[in-house]
């Protein structure tokens, strides 16, 4: 970029041109690229070439990938629709014409001739500069002097030690050289022999038993046999149903890659399973260690600690309980440094911050460390996607995409929901405003000398004081929008950019330019509007902040001036009544407009004052609080960026998006779009290719009972079926053998309105509260589902009442969420980390959230067999209707299918077309939350309603089908809520239970793939099809 900078020097004038020299020739690069990819290209939507869509689905990798993936990290700035047109506007203009390449008419991108041109050559150089870029990091060590850190534990914050380390100050960093990855074969006959290899080394491993008893198929062409070996190349996708052993076959594949010096990456749903499999393959003599965040760390000591004992295991403390070597040169304050909190690489010397001396020898890091050295790691999906690892801090996916022969996804499906769920964080403001309730509470209970010992837990206070009343001005704002006439705008999400781009017609150039100001918050105190928008949220009686802005906008945009209708007689003196009562009207109906724009634009230097309000609270919550327990969910929504990850993914389907959404209950729901998670997943070995357009990530195992589900957007996998792991035939008749009841009741929990729905549920457990007792006669526990944490504590309560009165001693426990505060009665609760330790308690009854009970503990008894014996289904899971969150997964998984078959092979011409599409289906999804089940005609949105309720209830039937011992008696499934079966009084209508049927029906009967469903499910079909009426 210097040598390209130089060439233009001489010619390019930068003090009295607004675009940046680098920036003028980042673009350029940028039209060279859309031209020569698409000459036709609409020059407004060029933006549309870097969003790497042509990652999502299937795609012929040529010498052109090896370009735009490096052309969409070195231009990613122009990802961004409002960068790439807003740099447009201002290279059109006629200062640049004598200097730019390419001219811009009629939306079209026309390159100049050369001959007069100044730096004619510069494509060569342009083009250069694009093959041959690569980001790296650099860092220092902290050697020599006395460098700070800061500790909020201690009443002196700042941390002062004195180094004098001999060492290099400077930390190198290699280039890696990443090859292909090379075609993996293991045959079934080594996979037997590791397993009973396994059992020699850990006697009580079942691994070589199960091996022998259930079958491997390979899937080709449709066609499925038995196979003799396993090929991992690219993406394998492996499907079985619950007790098939796809946990054995992972554990057998890795300790074999183990033993041939593989990197193996491992990404499983919960920290505790992280621990578990780590144990596991250490007592096997693997070379493994865990990956998990440094944050919420006692939640994880918590979660993994037996309830007797009063310490961890040494091998999960010794990652768990880190002390930090250079807080322990601190001899002056009392406190450790929280946990999550060391400063690693945060040691500041002036401005600059620096790497710890010890950071090779400190327990602190040495997850990060071992990340590197290990031929195993396990992690999770927060920790495969966020983590930081090695001295200069990369993202570990880096490493993974670099280095790693073998990624697995355990539970897939549920892998894929939780990566696009991941790069969409959403937070509702009031929820925050309750989190923090109790903090402020105290807070106020100190003495004032008390609070002003510490300025930065005082300004957070003085934030969360103020933040009720910016939810209610933020709301009020939103209202008198709507009132006045931009309903329809606002029904859905929008945010102040939004609101902004859609009346830049309508207003001056300066009135934009002013609030385009604001929204820069380094530089909004430069706008004329900066005093009016603090007084935008400064009192729930906006009066001053209404007349200031009124004046504002009577002063600079004119047209927007109410015009008197009581004056119109006396300007019209020579009209007829009629023609005066036709102006008045014309006058009533402009002045109409000018409200709703009025209106509009006081909502966006509302937003504008919130979304700063925001970032401060987040800015506040890092200076003064301890996150040994993890960020609270508004501060974690601020502080996730993804810059890092972004540089390998394909962007959100409709554009890295913020935006807000009102709710019913007038609270803000603030969300974020940043990428298209579950590229991670299906498309892993593809994000990196070479210079000839060879993908050169590692291979992609992915492993569950339920990812193939066509039509569930959420749930189903896209990617061709590789091989079926097929149960022992015990395990299969013991499903096949399942009760379905349905109890016929005509209480209607789901969909019932939120003021009576807990009454309700309460009438349903009166009605149900026999059957439970009949089912406590018989081995096992009960689960009882329900929707939310609160209606668990509200059912495990009643139905504890109900016993009682009917002499029965069994207690019921509630799950609660893992930041839940400790309510002091142990058998009456169990955090959502620690439902795998449901079996040891005394209680019986399990009241759970469908949501949080799907999947990742197992609660099953000492000899691995499901400790649940029967679950009563209380409601029908299925997600809220509007969710933004599920909005943006659903919309993944839709895109995901579209793009499946995708034939086209212009890159130009597919980014466009997933961004289309994306837009459409969105539009779709708004359209259709707002019709009741009963009246749903979407087809496809039906359809994925229907598959993914269906996966949601297969996988909590699947906590009940842990089969070691196929003796005991076979699981009792409960459809308790009326909301499973259309209203009695309805001749048409949504039938959820018939739906099952018939979805599962036509799947089983599929000509080309009913083999793979029929592997995974008909033994429940079995015994659904024979329990639950059809038609």
């Amino acid at each position: 970029m210097k040598e390209i900078k130089k060439k233009f020097k001489t010619y390019y004038d930068e003090e009295n041109l607004s675009l940046k020299l680098d920036h003028f020739i980042l673009f350029e690069m940028a039209l060279m690229l859309v031209v020569y990819f698409r000459k036709d290209a609409d020059s407004n939507k060029g933006y549309i070439l870097f969003t790497k869509y042509h990652n999502v689905g299937k795609w012929k990798y040529t010498q052109d990938s090896y370009v735009i993936q490096n052309a969409s990290v070195c231009l990613k700035k122009f990802r961004s629709e409002k960068i790439w047109k807003d740099t447009l506007k201002e290279y059109k203009k006629d200062e640049y014409a004598g200097i730019r390449l390419y001219n811009i008419l009629d939306d079209k991108i026309t390159e100049k001739g050369t001959n007069n041109l100044a730096y004619a050559n510069r494509k060569d150089d342009y083009m250069r500069y694009i093959n041959s870029y690569s980001s790296t990091r650099s860092g220092k060590y902290a050697t020599h002097g006395i460098y700070k850190y800061y500790n909020k534990n201690n009443e002196e914050k700042r941390i002062y030690v004195n180094l004098n380390e001999e060492m290099d100050e400077k930390i190198c960093s290699l280039p890696i050289e990443v090859k292909q990855r090379e075609k993996i074969e293991i045959d079934v006959g080594s996979l037997i022999d590791a397993a009973t290899e396994m059992k020699t080394i850990l006697p009580e491993d079942h691994c070589v038993n199960i091996l022998k008893n259930n079958f491997i198929k390979e899937v080709n062409g449709g066609k499925v046999n038995l196979a003799t070996k396993l090929e991992i190349d690219k993406v394998i996708n492996i499907v079985g149903m619950v007790g098939a052993g796809k946990t054995t076959l992972l554990k057998t594949l890795t300790y074999i890659l183990d033993k041939q010096k593989k990197k193996v990456v491992i990404v499983t749903d919960t920290v505790a399973e992280v621990f578990n499999l780590y144990k596991y393959f250490r007592s096997l003599g693997c070379n493994c260690s865990p990956l998990i965040g440094k944050a919420e760390r006692v939640k994880y000591i918590n979660q993994m600690i037996s309830e007797d004992a009063y310490y961890l295991d040494e091998d999960i403390s010794k990652y768990l309980t880190t002390n930090c070597l250079i807080d322990g040169l601190d001899l002056a304050n009392e406190n450790a440094v929280s946990f999550g909190e060391e400063p690693c690489t945060k040691l500041e010397y002036g401005s600059q911050k620096y790497v710890c001396p010890y950071f090779e020898q400190c327990t602190t890091t040495a997850m990060q460390r071992e990340t590197a050295k290990s031929n195993i790691v396990i992690t999770t999906v927060a920790g495969f996607v966020m983590s930081r690892v090695g001295e200069l801090q990369n993202i570990y996916l880096k490493e993974v995409v670099e280095t790693a022969d073998v990624v697995f996804y355990d539970e897939c499906d549920r892998v894929q929901k939780n990566l696009d769920d991941l790069f969409t964080p959403a937070t509702e403001f009031n929820s925050f405003i309750n989190e923090c309730a109790e903090d402020y509470h105290q807070f106020m209970l100190e003495s004032n000398a008390k609070r002003l010992e510490n300025i930065a837990s005082m300004y957070y206070a003085e934030l969360q004081s103020k933040s009720p009343t910016v939810l209610a001005c933020v709301s009020n704002a939103v209202k008198a929008a709507k009132n006045s006439g931009s309903k329809s705008a606002l029904a859905n999400t929008f945010s102040a950019y939004t609101l902004l781009d859609s009346i830049q017609d309508e207003i001056s150039e300066h009135t934009a330019k002013e609030i385009y100001q604001l929204m820069d918050f380094d530089n909004s105190e430069m706008s004329s509007l900066y005093d009016i928008m603090i007084s935008s949220c400064e009192s729930i009686k906006t009066d001053r902040f209404e007349l200031l802005l009124a004046e504002w906008l009577d002063k600079n945009e004119s047209q927007l001036i109410l015009e008197d209708v009581s004056k119109v007689s006396e300007k019209n003196l020579n009209k007829s009544e009629k023609e005066l009562k036709a102006i008045r009207k014309e006058i009533e109906k402009n002045n109409r407009k000018k409200i709703e724009l009025r209106k509009k634009i006081q909502l966006i230097i509302t937003l504008i004052f919130f979304d700063k309000f925001v970032m401060d609270i987040g800015d506040a919550y890092e200076d003064s609080q301890d996150i040994t327990m993890g960020y609270n969910e508004l501060v974690g929504f601020i502080r996730t960026r993804f810059t890092a990850q972004q540089d390998y993914l394909p962007s959100a389907l409709m554009g890295n998006l913020f935006g807000i959404k009102s709710t019913n209950e007038d609270d803000v729901l603030l969300f974020r779009q940043y990428a298209y998670g579950r590229a991670l997943l299906t498309n892993l070995p593809y994000l990196r290719v070479n210079r000839d357009g060879v993908p050169i990530g590692p291979h992609v195992i992915l492993l569950s009972g339920s990812s193939y589900a066509k039509g569930s957007y959420e749930y189903h996998v896209n990617a061709d079926v590789s091989y079926i792991i097929e149960a022992d035939k015990s395990v299969r008749d013991f499903i096949a053998k399942t009760q379905f009841v349905e109890l016929g009741l005509e209480e209607r929990v789901s969909g019932s309105p939120l003021e009576t729905r807990e009454e309700i549920l309460r009438k349903v457990v009166d009605k149900c509260t026999q059957n439970i007792i009949s089912e406590l006669d018989k081995e096992g526990k009960i689960l009882l589902v329900v929707n939310s944490f609160s209606q668990a504590e509200v059912v495990a309560t009643h139905l504890s009442a109900n016993l009682i009165k009917r002499g029965c001693k069994e207690e019921v426990c509630a799950l609660v969420s893992d930041r839940s505060i400790d309510k002091g009665e142990p058998d009456r609760y169990i955090r959502r980390g620690e439902v795998y330790k449901f079996d040891k308690k005394k209680a019986r009854i399990l009241v759970a959230p469908a949501l949080a009970i799907e999947r990742g503990h197992n609660i099953v008894d000492e000899q691995g067999h499901s400790s649940l014996s029967s679950v009563f289904f209380l409601i029908r899971p299925m997600g809220v209707p509007d969710d933004v969150k599920e909005k943006s997964i659903k919309m993944n998984g839709y895109i995901a299918t579209k793009m499946y078959e995708y034939k086209g092979t212009d890159i130009y011409e597919k980014n466009l077309y997933v961004r289309q599409e994306a837009a459409k289906f969105w539009n779709r999804m708004n359209y259709s939350s707002k019709r009741r089940l009963d009246n749903l005609s979407d087809i496809e949105i039906k359809t994925d309603l229907v598959a993914t309720m269906f996966v949601l209830i297969l996988q909590i039937f699947g906590r009940l089908c842990r089969v070691t011992d196929a003796s005991k008696n076979p699981p009792t499934v409960y459809f308790v809520d009326g909301a499973f079966r259309k209203r009695t009084d309805a001749e048409q209508g949504f039938d959820t239970l018939n739906e099952f049927y018939l979805y599962l029906k036509n799947m089983l009967a599929d000509s080309e793939s009913g083999e793979i469903a029929k592997t995974l499910y008909e033994p429940f079909f079995t015994a659904y099809e024979g329990g639950i009426r059809h038609e």
